[in-house]
């Protein structure tokens, strides 16, 4: 057990509306799938997350360089951005668009769950709300990707509109290159 798999089965005993069974089967097919591999996310050691870290950090430095910079300068690894992995994004997103992402990783397996944490970071760096601040507020913008929860933070409303397209599409072209 590792957290943020409560999570997972939560969000998949909701989306089934109570049928236990289908969400088991849900989530034993989501770990247990050659494509999708994400029982190296939970297992003893956790062995896909330095190297899911290691493709993410490259990812960055090659998309969002001004973000790879800012990371470097106030010293953010990326792997603090894991518990969207663990919790496959139900923590981070709203209902409805965790659902899309959802599809999208079904889908498009790891290029999908990339894809989707560079549109979040990209949507946090252009709308000002992670670039010129220090570790701790980084973090906590890093920590408050859900709208309601990046209002209470920072006082200020993000529209969900820009974030859901962008975290959709890249989601989207993510499964499509895959």
């Amino acid at each position: 057990y590792v957290q943020g798999l409560n999570f997972v089965a939560a969000f998949a005993l909701s989306e089934l509306e109570g049928d236990e069974e289908l969400a088991f089967a849900l989530v034993v097919r989501l770990l247990h799938s050659p494509r999708l591999k994400l029982r190296g996310l939970y297992t003893r050691g956790l062995p896909y997350v330095r190297v899911a870290t290691l493709v993410l950090e490259s990812l960055v430095r090659e998309q969002l360089p001004h973000v790879a910079d800012h990371f470097a300068r106030v010293g953010i690894d990326c792997v603090l951005l894991f518990e969207l992995y663990f919790t496959l994004f139900t923590i981070a997103l709203p209902t409805q668009l965790c659902r899309a992402v959802w599809d999208e990783v079904l889908e498009g397996g790891w290029p999908a769950l990339f894809s989707t944490v560079i549109a979040l970071l990209a949507h946090l760096s252009d709308s000002g709300l992670l670039l010129g601040r220090d570790f701790h507020g980084s973090v906590m913008a890093l920590k408050a990707y859900n709208n309601s929860r990046l209002a209470v933070v920072y006082g200020e409303a993000v529209p969900s509109s820009s974030a859901a397209s962008a975290v959709a599409s890249a989601a989207a072209s993510a499964a499509t290159a895959a």
